[in-house]
């Protein structure tokens, strides 16, 4: 997952002039692979005096540079996914052929928060080709350190704009620990799109009222993932528009505990299609909504996991139901 930058670059590497946006150009003045083209000047001087002139520059076809981009993006051998950032940020920088494709892969992954929404925004509203094509993975992480920066509602409205992201497959919330001053439609509606395939909740919820409003808004998602519990009110207050069936195939919850049961109650009377569930939970008075989970699901179950954890550690002999 890399976090934006809060800088903008425009800068020209060998064989012509290579736009980079969001803060991961190179220090130097021409990087690691620029320098492994020859330019034209390097051509001409290498001829100078030959009595020759230069041969034409060769043309390689887009498709094939194409394919050594996703190549270097998904090689096996890179030591770290760190230094294969950094190779990828360098091609960006080799021309302009090369930059579209290589911020295809730096930006498929992309963590927006307090301090950098404003420099995602400013790079999105100069770049004419939206960097938002890109993002396949996005964490939108709240940070919960008392004293530090916070999204809040008309910050969040205002950069609505540039937080569309129409190939979005996976989106983490992350430490939302004022969810429920937020109106949840309008500031995370836009992600419920086609291509979004899993939610994952991690430190983020307040009460009962703001996940299952979560839980209507991405009902038609694969993967429904819950690793949070609630730090204030657990009752359920509202009543919320659930369609008739429920689109979950996976739905994961992660170290539930007792405060959980009026949530996990009206979940389990949703007209739930799971082929898998994998619950974690700690020791609980009344394991009762669980049970009626499972019961809700037993038409569609396909796999099966609980887990009794004690302070966040598994208690051995986890129960493990295959089909």
């Amino acid at each position: 997952m890399w976090a934006i930058q809060p800088d903008v670059e425009e800068r020209g590497g060998a064989g012509g002039a290579g736009v980079f946006v969001g803060g991961f150009g190179c220090t130097s003045e021409e990087s690691a692979i620029g320098s492994l083209v020859p330019s034209h000047h390097h051509l001409r001087r290498g001829f100078a005096g030959s009595g020759s002139s230069p041969p034409h520059p060769m043309y390689i076809p887009q498709e094939i540079l194409d394919e050594i981009i996703d190549a270097i993006a998904g090689g096996p051998r890179a030591p770290t996914l760190h230094f294969r950032h950094r190779v990828l940020r360098d091609c960006s920088l080799v021309s302009r052929s090369w930059t579209r494709r290589s911020q295809k892969h730096l930006f498929s992954s992309v963590s927006i928060t307090p301090e950098n929404i404003d420099s995602w925004c400013r790079i999105n509203a100069q770049n004419p080709d939206s960097l938002t094509h890109f993002v396949r993975i996005l964490e939108v992480k709240q940070n919960d350190e008392p004293g530090t920066p916070k999204f809040e509602q008309a910050r969040m409205e205002a950069a609505l704009p540039y937080l569309n992201f129409p190939n979005l497959e996976e989106l983490v919330l992350l430490q939302w620990d004022n969810l429920a001053t937020f109106s949840l439609p309008q500031t995370f509606g836009h992600y419920s799109t086609p291509s979004l395939r899993s939610l994952t909740i991690i430190d983020s919820i307040s009460n009962g009222d703001v996940l299952l409003e979560l839980a209507a808004i991405f009902h038609s998602v694969d993967e429904f993932v819950i690793d949070c519990a609630f730090t204030t009110d657990e009752r359920i207050t509202r009543t919320f528009p659930f369609p008739d069936h429920i689109q979950w195939r996976t739905l994961r919850m992660v170290s539930i505990d007792d405060s959980m049961m009026g949530v996990l109650n009206v979940i389990a009377g949703l007209r739930l299609q799971c082929q898998a569930l994998d619950i974690s939970y700690e020791l609980l008075d009344d394991p009762g909504p669980i049970m009626r989970l499972i019961q809700t699901c037993s038409r569609t179950l396909k796999s099966m996991r609980l887990e009794q954890t004690y302070n966040g550690n598994p208690v051995p002999s986890p129960c493990t139901c295959p089909n």
